[in-house]
């Protein structure tokens, strides 16, 4: 009778464990979808599409596409990376997590957008020259930087370009396009020059919203006989006073337009205000 007892205790323990109901697996989390990486010329900007019980999402970088280190565990979508360097491509991946579990990885790449504009000092001959703007070579007067400069011939084209212009000419002109890495009041230095005092002025278009009317006739004051040398100046709206651009950092473009044929620019350069 005893065995019996034990035995029956012994299957209704089997029993009970057996009845038992497992653990639930945890919760499956989705990848982050429509994960992206915009570059900029500064930062690469990322982001991607929260996902359902997720508690945060881990971001991670590589330059080679193998071996990645993490670069920010986040409870946000999305993440500004400015430690890039142009000319690296850049593979980031993501995923989400919680406490239980975590997704499976989602990559893409980016790279910085390279700048296509120059330095804040340029040579003329280095300028987009639309229309009847020539690059000259001063073999004569010997003074303009790097043997070159820009200019509408006198006379050139008869019957096309006016030897003066009342307003900025669409058709002739020089566009130089400079990258600004420090946002702050700017002066346009130049080196210019011409035969008389009545080849002495552009017309001058700063990002498409600010046109001035450039003379540099009081060279003539300033400086004896300057003419033809090429001679420093500051652009100045109707010859008085130097004008100040604040400019964002970023990109810019300035245009000197044809205004009096045969005014000459050797080069350019803009110029940071000292702060008062």
């Amino acid at each position: 009778m005893k065995r019996i007892s034990l035995l029956l205790s012994f299957t209704v323990l089997v029993l009970a464990a057996c009845s038992q109901t497992p653990a639930p697996e945890p919760a499956v989390l989705d990848a982050p979808a429509n994960f992206e990486a915009v570059p900029g010329e500064a930062s690469i900007s990322l982001s991607w599409d929260a996902v359902t019980d997720a508690d945060s999402y881990v971001l991670e970088k590589s330059t080679d596409g193998a071996t990645f280190s993490e670069l920010q565990n986040t409870p946000g979508t999305s993440y500004a990376d400015a430690e890039v360097v142009a000319g690296i491509e850049y593979t980031y991946r993501v995923f989400a997590k919680n406490a239980q579990t975590e997704s499976d990885k989602v990559t893409t790449t980016a790279s910085l957008i390279a700048s296509t504009c120059g330095p804040l000092a340029q040579e003329a001959e280095d300028g987009e020259l639309n229309g009847a703007f020539v690059i000259e070579t001063d073999v004569a007067d010997g003074n303009a930087s790097g043997g070159k400069y820009v200019h509408i011939p006198d006379n050139d084209k008869p019957g096309t370009v006016k030897d003066s212009m009342t307003a900025p000419d669409p058709d002739n002109y020089v566009s130089f396009c400079f990258k600004v890495d420090t946002a702050g009041d700017y002066m346009i230095k130049t080196f210019v020059a011409g035969n008389d005092d009545s080849d002495d002025s552009f017309w001058v278009i700063v990002d498409d919203n600010k046109i001035i009317t450039y003379t540099f006739s009081d060279i003539i004051r300033r400086t004896p006989n300057p003419f033809p040398a090429f001679t420093e100046d500051y652009v100045k709206d109707q010859g008085v006073g130097d004008v100040t651009l604040t400019l964002a950092a970023g990109e810019h473009v300035i245009r000197f337009h044809h205004r009096e044929s045969d005014s000459r620019l050797d080069k350019l350069e803009l110029e940071l205000k000292a702060a008062n």
